[in-house]
């Protein structure tokens, strides 16, 4: 082939660019909810939070990136920072056909905790932090008249809006289901504990053994194919020795 046919044009560069962002985008955000509904489940309540305002943050890109060139996406740092307020406002300009209105406290409430992402604000000011792993309408106060700020995050109404841009970031959820459902357990364990709204069902713990036991068989057959074709090869071979 000539070296003009070999040569990769500055649209497909770009393309390449746009798609490789998007990927890293989709798998930072789930790795981010991952960790950030460990931490949850573990009481981290300073850090679970900013990991998954983290975790938000990435899908809302990956979103925005499903669909814009790389040079637009070079300018999120810019436009968008950390604000998932800025985020949320571009992510329902692209999508007015859905009623949003449901995920706007979620946001608003995720999106707080960014105060807090370093302890500066918390020496400062304070906090009182509530993050359920059950979701709660309106949860009360430790103590009535506390002057601190409150910062509430409700693990179920995040799981929701983590379903909500996964689907529409279009990753595709066999990979996903397939990265998570070899060699990492633990992640998998965590992102179905107490998970009404997981971004993918993996397969149960018997449908994993019979997948194991259908590949082991496969790999049985394949090895008595190869061992008869490796037979009938020297067979031929010393019959064509001997003529």
């Amino acid at each position: 082939m000539s070296d003009e046919a070999n040569q990769v044009t500055q649209e497909q560069r770009e393309e390449s660019d746009r798609l490789s962002y998007w990927q890293h985008a989709v798998e930072y955000g789930v790795q981010y909810y991952i960790a950030g509904r460990f931490a949850a489940h573990a009481h981290f309540r300073r850090v679970g939070p900013s990991l998954l305002h983290h975790a938000v943050e990435m899908l809302f890109k990956a979103c925005l990136a499903h669909d814009d060139p790389i040079g637009q996406i070079g300018a999120y740092r810019e436009k968008y920072g950390h604000s998932l307020a800025a985020l949320w406002q571009e992510f329902k300009r692209r999508n007015t056909g859905f009623d949003l209105s449901a995920y706007d406290e979620i946001v608003t409430r995720l999106d707080d905790f960014e105060d807090i992402r370093y302890p500066d604000h918390l020496v400062e000011k304070g906090a009182e932090l509530i993050v359920g792993l059950y979701e709660v309408d309106q949860p009360p106060r430790s103590q009535p008249h506390r002057p601190e700020p409150r910062y509430v995050m409700m693990l179920p109404q995040i799981d929701r809006l983590a379903a909500l841009l996964f689907q529409h970031a279009h990753f595709s959820p066999d990979i996903l289901r397939t990265q998570l459902t070899y060699g990492r357990p633990h992640a998998e364990t965590y992102l179905h504990l107490n998970n009404a709204t997981p971004l993918v069902d993996v397969a149960k713990p018997e449908n994993k053994a019979a997948s194991k036991q259908q590949l082991r068989r496969s790999l049985a057959w394949f090895s008595v194919i190869l061992a008869m074709v490796l037979i009938a090869v020297l067979i031929y071979l010393g019959f064509t020795e001997h003529r």
